[in-house]
């Protein structure tokens, strides 16, 4: 028998066991796990045969999802990539689709529904589900991506973490605690999945959300 290989790329030990577990039990072979992208992408490099099917969470350290699958599509395309995230909102879930994911599913769905994704995608090609429909793939093509929403103070944010200030000058720019910076950090990160400085910065660039003009944010 042909065993399908999967990899898991998630920062949760607890969510890697479920997912293992839940896989186990069936005709699937867990051939790489990851704690995050960078890692990953590593083993993947120095494993004896790529995976079939990789479950790649998005808000990752090091290298969050977003990065990886790019990664991924350039090097392994016939690797099909199944998310699987808390972050479900339309600009993670079609931001995924059009760098290559096969599929979406959100982690407080059940295991039956893991499952569920994991045969359609390995025997049709894809998976749909109520996060990602044809609809969805439509909107996909015709990039018709839609943004989380962010506040005029949020959006001031972004901009300032784009530069080279620590958070302490943002908090003394913005007469705010460094507690208080963080926490909206925090906040912004939980919107789009995206965990990094860097990966914020490349996010605002791609969506036109850092003014490149410095005068502007840095008076």
């Amino acid at each position: 028998m042909k065993y399908t290989t999967i990899a898991i790329a998630d920062d949760s030990h607890m969510f890697r066991y479920l997912i293992k577990k839940i896989l186990l039990d069936k005709d699937f072979v867990i051939s790489i796990e990851a704690t995050n992208g960078k890692e990953l992408i590593d083993k993947i490099e120095t494993a004896p045969s790529i995976p079939n099917i990789c479950i790649l969470d998005i808000g990752m350290p090091v290298m969050d999802g977003y990065t990886t699958i790019e990664i991924m599509r350039k090097r392994w395309p016939s690797i099909k990539v199944l998310i699987f995230s808390q972050h479900y909102h339309d600009y993670a879930i079609s931001t995924m689709i059009r760098a290559g994911a096969k599929g979406f599913i959100s982690k407080e769905e059940n295991a039956q529904c893991l499952l569920d994704a994991i045969i359609s995608i390995n025997t049709q090609g894809y998976y749909c589900s109520d996060y990602v429909n044809k609809e969805m793939f439509q909107r996909v093509e015709k990039g018709q991506i839609v943004l989380p929403k962010f506040t005029s103070f949020e959006k001031r944010l972004i901009a300032l973490f784009c530069t080279d200030m620590q958070y302490s000058d943002i908090a003394k720019k913005l007469f705010i605690s460094k507690h208080t910076v963080e926490k909206h950090k925090q906040n912004i990160s939980r919107k789009i999945g995206i965990n990094s400085r860097e990966g914020l910065m490349l996010f605002a660039i791609q969506n036109d959300l850092f003014n490149l003009d410095f005068s502007q944010i840095s008076s």
